[in-house]
């Protein structure tokens, strides 16, 4: 109940973006692969957008979590905000590690994804089973402690492949999270000022925040120069020349 609501919108970044890139990457890590390419320039680079993307996503369902859960779901789910927000959190830690696992495979290293898939699977099952025991809401926190463990896991199996350097890695991170933070700071004092958690009309706090939003993630991207930004500089200026 709670959780399946919860956890259904955390889900939508993986159906909604990572479907569509995993079987992109594959191809193209897999290319690389067979040209003899360093895999580490491709890896970094990916790495910056799948975390900005995913980043920028669950920080604002977690901003946005108890509007978007009266408006989709009803008053009476309000119980799961919190439980969303830990999963928020834990999706937002677990980001890197569909690319690791599409980096392992491109690089013909099954016996890591196996190893790291089992380790990870481990790790993530002890967490359901601990926070399980205790409340809806501890089990939120052990899975996102879970997935921050995780993904540990799977950058040092990665490392171990493609030998990228920890301070490369730490650039990358630290440029999507300044651009996250950028995004989010508007929506965060107009829902601090404005909106807060009252019974204040949830469908248009939903929309007016989210629409700031759709705004303020451009332009974070743009003032943090992060790598996206030119991607989406490319992608209007080819939507303007047809």
């Amino acid at each position: 109940g709670l959780y399946s609501r919860s956890n259904g919108l955390v889900a939508m970044f993986s159906r909604l973006i990572m479907d569509a890139i995993q079987g992109v990457a594959v191809s193209f890590f897999s290319q690389q692969r067979r040209d003899g390419l360093d895999l580490k320039p491709a890896f970094l680079k990916a790495m910056s957008y799948i975390t900005v993307l995913n980043w920028v996503f669950c920080a604002l369902l977690a901003l946005l979590a108890f509007p978007l859960t009266g408006v989709l779901y009803g008053s009476q789910w309000d119980e799961s905000i919190s439980l969303t927000r830990w999963l928020a959190l834990g999706g937002a830690c677990a980001a890197p590690i569909t690319l690791c696992a599409i980096t392992c495979t491109a690089a013909g290293r099954t016996d890591l994804l196996m190893r790291a898939t089992f380790i990870a699977g481990c790790v993530t099952a002890a967490a359901a089973i601990a926070g399980t025991i205790h409340s809806l809401d501890m089990l939120g926190r052990m899975l996102a402690l879970a997935s921050l463990i995780g993904t540990v896991i799977w950058l040092l199996t990665v490392r171990s492949t493609i030998g990228f350097g920890w301070r490369e890695l730490l650039s990358v991170l630290a440029r999507s999270g300044a651009t996250t933070l950028l995004a989010l700071l508007l929506p965060v004092i107009l829902m601090a000022v404005y909106f807060q958690e009252s019974p204040f009309n949830r469908l248009l706090t939903l929309i007016l925040l989210g629409s700031f939003s759709l705004i303020c993630a451009p332009l974070a991207a743009v003032l943090s120069r992060h790598p996206i930004a030119a991607e989406m500089s490319h992608v209007f200026k080819q939507a303007i020349d047809k």
